[in-house]
């Protein structure tokens, strides 16, 4: 049976003409990661600021190569297999090279490790159809980079040892491979702005968690992006940033910004009018509170008050009818009265007042039943005057 073999299918060396944004947005994290580092400079930075290893000191970063990374298997019955990137880095031996395979991920994969191992073995085999080898003969350098931006932890092993049967561990066969992870979300304060970096502010952005902190890192992407042949990354970063934010924040309408400058004008425009929106709502809790207070300060100074008044007319009223049935019966009776009575209007004005406060002016047969109500009912009447939301709720009991 003839050997499989595997070629090679994909666009031309080097940064595509078009970008996936240019037609229907792309919804998935892979493409528009993709479109970003197609860019040689984004590949260049992310190896020199995340990529580590003792490879580094031989390759030359500055010149990445990108080469197809579709494989297309000529075996029948054999499905193709599609990695997302891969590039070719110089290295300081004459006609030597080291590839960097570069797979995105926006959710966890526990078997990321065989599926980089089969990458890594498509591409070997590739150049050794290809003819691409050294004059030695011998296989060049393949260093696997996963490079996700998930929320949820990356728990998934980076040697394919570690999911392979313990017992297999004794066996000379046993195979070793194993990929550099590159997790977004945990590098945490380790990002910083003091070295140039683009990759750096892509990470900046996606893990900012305030407006403020999202508009200081498109600032420095303003800033490392300053030269002239970078058009075509500021355009890209640009459509990123709007796709971005569809998912982030969809009330903030980024797709008539044509470049960063933009971005950055309307980032400080929607945090200057939120903390407007949140001034005037302070403002509005605070009017509210405020007035809840005085009513209850006054209720309490009104009863008060109106206790002191009825009790000086009870007593009034109890010597006057106590005088004309008799000087201690009297007394005795018309102080009690007095006193109740003078009570029960006392309760009566204040909440009639309050009512009138709310509600505006009484009907006529609110009026009759206040002069009429006892004191209880004056009572659990004025509890209800400050959260009922109509003089009917008032008196619903009634």
């Amino acid at each position: 049976m003839a050997a499989a073999a595997a070629i090679f299918h994909g666009p031309a060396q080097g940064a595509p003409a078009s970008s996936p944004y240019d037609g229907a947005m792309a919804d998935n994290h892979d493409g528009s990661y993709k479109t970003l580092f197609s860019h040689p400079r984004m590949v260049r930075d992310l190896l020199a600021g995340y990529v580590k290893g003792p490879w580094r000191v031989g390759a030359t970063l500055d010149q990445p190569v990108a080469v197809p990374a579709s494989y297309i298997a000529h075996t029948a019955g054999t499905p193709s297999r599609c990695g997302d990137m891969a590039w070719k880095l110089p290295w300081q031996t004459p006609r030597t090279v080291v590839y960097v395979t570069l797979e995105f991920q926006s959710r966890p994969e526990r078997f990321m490790a065989v599926r980089m191992m089969v990458y890594q073995g498509l591409l070997y085999q590739d150049l050794i159809a290809r003819r691409e080898l050294a004059s030695s003969r011998r296989l060049p350098v393949i260093l696997p980079v996963v490079l996700y931006n998930g929320k949820r932890a990356w728990h998934a092993p980076t040697r394919i040892e570690e999911l392979i049967v313990p017992q297999a561990a004794t066996l000379s066969s046993m195979p070793h491979c194993d990929y550099q992870l590159i997790d977004i979300h945990a590098l945490g304060p380790s990002l910083s702005v003091s070295v140039p970096n683009l990759a750096t502010a892509l990470f900046l952005i996606e893990t900012a968690r305030t407006l403020d902190d999202m508009r200081q890192a498109v600032v420095s992407l303003i800033r490392w992006l300053d030269d002239e042949g970078d058009d075509a990354l500021r355009h890209d970063f640009v459509l990123w940033i709007r796709h971005h934010f569809r998912d982030l924040a969809p009330e903030i309408v980024l797709d008539d910004i044509a470049d960063l400058e933009g971005v950055h004008t309307m980032l400080e425009e929607t945090i200057a009018g939120w903390f407007k929106a949140e001034k005037r709502k302070g403002l509005r809790a605070g009017r509210r509170e405020g007035m809840r207070r005085g009513l209850q300060k006054g209720m309490q100074l009104g009863l008060q008050r109106g206790m002191q008044r009825g009790m000086q007319q009870g007593m009034q009223q109890g010597m006057q009818q106590g005088m004309q049935q008799g000087m201690q019966q009297g007394m005795q009776q018309g102080m009690q009265q007095g006193q109740r009575e003078g009570r029960r209007k006392a309760m009566s004005d204040v909440l009639r007042c309050l009512l009138v406060r709310r509600f505006g002016p009484l009907p006529a047969n609110i009026s009759v039943r206040l002069d009429a109500a006892s004191e209880s009912s004056l009572a659990a009447w004025t509890e209800r005057v400050l959260d009922a939301a109509s003089l009917e709720q008032v008196f619903v009991d009634a």
